[in-house]
């Protein structure tokens, strides 16, 4: 009862700064946001007083409002953005912060289920950030292997040479060799030097041949970075 009484402060507000064509202007979204901001204090009360689950449940509500508002708003002053970064915010430095086995994997399934929402389509840093947290959750290999058949549910192509053409698959990328190295290290090389072509993976190749002082294999990533990136604007 609790947490639905904040989501609908928090939904009344919002609709009413509804014009007549069911639209919020960009100087009417800060108003129209007030609702959301007394959610976002009382996540971070929730997550003081250790309601890792009330928290979680009103982060995950708050960044699908805010994904829905998008649709009827003009966030050109960046109230919405800024909500959506805070809820990742507590999400990813938070709520992963919780001990109990028992409550971490409640929290595990519920961002992974939510992660899976139609809402999220066309935004990816809302889905990696659920992923992510999801990976921090991971204490067991039964969950890895959760983790493992999502990503193969979103890779659109397996074959080395093209796996890496764009954002997503170098954020998925990221994502599998995190995980990787929570559950299988000695897996982790080898994968790096498979997805290479990825420019994310490309520069954590380059930082461990720094560290290493293998200063021609560094060269060779470096001069390797430049022809597969040659082509990219601003690069």
């Amino acid at each position: 009862d609790e947490k639905n009484s904040w989501l609908k402060l928090m939904r009344n507000c919002i609709n009413s700064f509804k014009g007549r064509d069911n639209f919020i202007r960009w100087n009417e979204c800060d108003k129209a946001l007030q609702g959301t901001y007394k959610v976002l204090e009382h996540i971070q009360i929730a997550i003081d007083c250790k309601e890792f689950l009330m928290a979680t449940e009103l982060i995950l509500a708050v960044m699908r409002e805010m994904l829905k508002m998008t649709q009827f708003a003009d966030d050109s002053d960046g109230g919405i953005s800024y909500v959506l970064d805070s809820v990742k915010s507590l999400l990813a430095s938070e709520v992963i912060a919780i001990t109990d086995k028992e409550q971490r994997e409640i929290l595990f399934t519920k961002i992974l289920t939510e992660s899976k929402n139609k809402i999220y389509g066309g935004w990816l840093e809302e889905r990696v950030s659920l992923i992510t947290a999801c990976i921090s959750l991971a204490d067991s290999l039964k969950q890895k292997r959760r983790l493992d058949s999502y990503f193969e549910k979103y890779m659109v192509d397996n074959d080395a040479s093209y796996a890496f053409n764009n954002y997503t698959q170098e954020k998925i990328a990221i994502l599998k060799y995190q995980l990787l190295k929570k559950f299988d290290k000695e897996k982790v090389d080898a994968f790096l030097s498979e997805n290479r072509a990825c420019a994310e993976i490309r520069e954590i190749l380059l930082k461990k041949a720094i560290t290493g002082q293998k200063y021609l294999e560094a060269e060779k990533l470096s001069v390797e970075g430049e022809k597969n990136d040659a082509e990219l604007t601003g690069v």
